[in-house]
């Protein structure tokens, strides 16, 4: 049976934001660097809409100027798995 995470917090949530908007960093380089799983971080940006993907893995879209209000994130849903080293 699986585990649930642990909750982000909105300084964790930045630090994945971050990267998400202003680099070309992958989503398991993302994962790696937190510490957290790969679809953990899947998870933020389909929730923020960060990388608008269009059917392409490769390629992505991105607002830099938009302002994300993370006080008003449901924490709670933002869970962090662990990530184990394979």
């Amino acid at each position: 049976m699986g585990s649930s995470g642990k909750h982000f917090s909105s300084e964790e949530l930045n630090l994945i934001i971050k990267p998400l908007r202003e680099t070309d960093m992958t989503l398991p380089g993302i994962a790696r660097r937190m510490g957290c799983t790969r679809s953990g971080i899947a998870y933020i940006n389909r929730g923020y809409k960060i990388r608008i993907y269009n059917g392409k893995r490769s390629s992505w879209t991105t607002d830099k100027d938009r302002t994300i209000d993370l006080s008003a994130a449901n924490t709670t849903m933002l869970s962090r798995t662990p990530h184990s080293p394979e």
